[in-house]
């Protein structure tokens, strides 16, 4: 461990002054950044003597989707769960709750209530609960009022965790800085033109900046770019779309991949890991046990091969669990399902394009933050070109009707009045912009008779430009732009985005 780590690592539980409450403390990140790495290393270095020693005597790490699977169970139950023999000292633990540190890690993979149990704060450790209502009272510190707690989360995961913790101290983990980010595309490309012009083709798109703040989604991105400068070396207009460079990369790991995962024999294996990714999506899922891998009879060959490929990866604290590698991943493949050829949606017992109308009303009405990424591979895919690309790579046939399905769920928002309230229209621009295909994009927003759009970056700039010369019938705008992209734009001296 480095002096810097070091001193972070320390940063992060510095005590508070005396009479202060004890610290809860929530890392919040986007997937990928290293959220999990950080907790585990403090954890690690508490083990061997190199943190916290004289200040906590037991660390717990509890990982929020191996908690996920527990039934109902004590408090006390929890923390023997891994202990190494059968005394566990509850009662030292009661003693000096002050010298415990609990560690909580992805606390989003739990369905958690706003309440916690109907007993008293402070109950019976040994009353039998289920999982979810156990976390849900150690956050709101009615177990262990007097104990230190550092919990990590995603965006979403964070926003409902602010409303369980007491006065919680937010640290932000941004992972890749833009010197990071300019350096890593450098030293992956290895010509520095190639690495400049590489660069100037991602700022044009706020989304994979921001992507590439976790590292395995850099290494994503600049992958499916060194593919595509080696196609088309020439300056592309507009920016490179997230689906684009991702399609880009699979097709490029698929094409030197054993041929049991790429011959017509494999369709039904990959038909079958998409409807997994969809129906993870849909319940806040991001792990996988082996008996959710039978029961989409999928084969240990198959997943071997995603595995050698880093499409997925193992759970080190679960045994014959996977994962996939990064979040988008499984965003990118949730989204394939809904453009595969097959007629049953994720869940079951709902036809495809059933499920596919009430995902799309959800995700616009952002009910649920794990679509918004997934929702905006799904349009990008609705290309023709990316679809052919991904057919011959998988060996799946590609829904032919699924822009006519597209076109439905439309008609079917403008008839019912949906499109206002908690509509998301700025949204919708971004991901029709993402299929780049103009016509696609008349056809769906030739009807739209209000739109309401909040500005607040050059790519909000650039896809109401695309989309706005298209709403035919628009009778009502509701336009506002942030003063900062107004700035940015007189300064550039740039004209209208194309």
């Amino acid at each position: 461990m480095t002096q810097r780590e070091h001193a972070e690592l320390r940063g992060l539980l510095r005590p508070r002054g005396a009479g202060a409450p004890p610290l809860t403390m929530l890392l919040e990140g986007a997937a990928g950044v290293g959220k999990t790495t950080l907790a585990t290393k403090l954890v690690l270095h508490w083990a061997e003597g190199v943190l916290f020693r004289g200040r906590f005597s037991y660390v717990f790490y509890i990982s929020g989707h191996w908690l996920a699977k527990l039934g109902d169970i004590s408090f006390a139950g929890l923390l023997a769960l891994d202990w190494p023999d059968s005394q566990v000292p509850v009662e030292e633990f009661r003693a000096h709750p002050e010298r415990l540190l609990f560690v909580i890690d992805g606390a989003e993979e739990v369905t958690l209530g706003s309440k916690g149990s109907a007993s008293r704060p402070g109950a019976d450790w040994y009353q039998e609960l289920p999982a979810a209502s156990i976390l849900v009272r150690l956050l709101k510190k009615e177990l262990v009022p007097e104990a230190t707690l550092l919990v990590t989360a995603g965006p979403p995961g964070g926003r409902a965790l602010r409303g369980l913790l007491l006065r919680p101290c937010r640290v932000g983990i941004p992972g890749f800085t833009e010197g990071d980010r300019r350096e890593y595309l450098r030293r992956f490309l290895g010509d520095p033109d190639v690495a400049e012009e590489a660069w100037r083709r991602m700022q044009g798109s706020e989304t994979l900046v921001r992507l590439c703040a976790a590292p395995l989604a850099c290494w994503a991105v600049c992958a499916g770019l060194k593919r595509q400068l080696a196609g088309s070396p020439a300056p592309a207009p507009g920016a490179p779309t997230p689906t684009g460079l991702y399609a880009q990369l699979f097709c490029s790991l698929l094409a030197g991949a054993e041929p049991g995962l790429r011959t017509g024999s494999s369709a039904g294996q990959w038909r079958a890991f998409c409807s997994l990714a969809a129906e993870g999506l849909w319940l806040a899922a991001f792990t996988f046990a082996g008996d959710a891998l039978e029961r989409w009879r999928l084969e240990a060959p198959f997943i071997d091969g995603l595995l050698r490929l880093q499409i997925l990866r193992r759970v080190s604290d679960c045994e014959h669990c996977v994962t996939f590698a990064h979040r988008s991943f499984q965003e990118f493949f949730g989204a394939l399902f809904y453009v595969l050829w097959g007629g049953q949606g994720s869940l079951g017992g709902v036809p495809r394009h059933q499920e596919m109308r009430r995902w799309l009303n959800h995700a616009f009405a952002d009910a649920n933050p794990y679509w918004r990424q997934m929702v905006r591979f799904f349009f990008g895919l609705l290309g023709t070109d990316l679809a052919r690309q991904l057919e011959e790579a998988v060996g799946c046939r590609m829904s032919p009707g699924v822009a006519d399905e597209v076109l439905d769920w439309a008609e079917e928002l403008e008839r019912c009045g949906a499109v206002s309230g908690r509509f998301d229209f700025l949204w919708l621009f971004q991901c029709l912009h993402e299929t780049q295909d103009e016509n696609l994009a008349r056809r769906v927003l030739n009807r739209l008779p209000v739109a309401d759009l909040d500005i607040q970056g050059c790519e909000h700039l650039r896809v109401s430009s695309f989309c706005l010369k298209h709403c035919q019938k628009l009778r009502k705008l509701r336009l506002s732009v942030s003063r900062r992209v107004l700035e940015k734009k007189r300064t550039s001296g740039l004209g209208t985005p194309e």
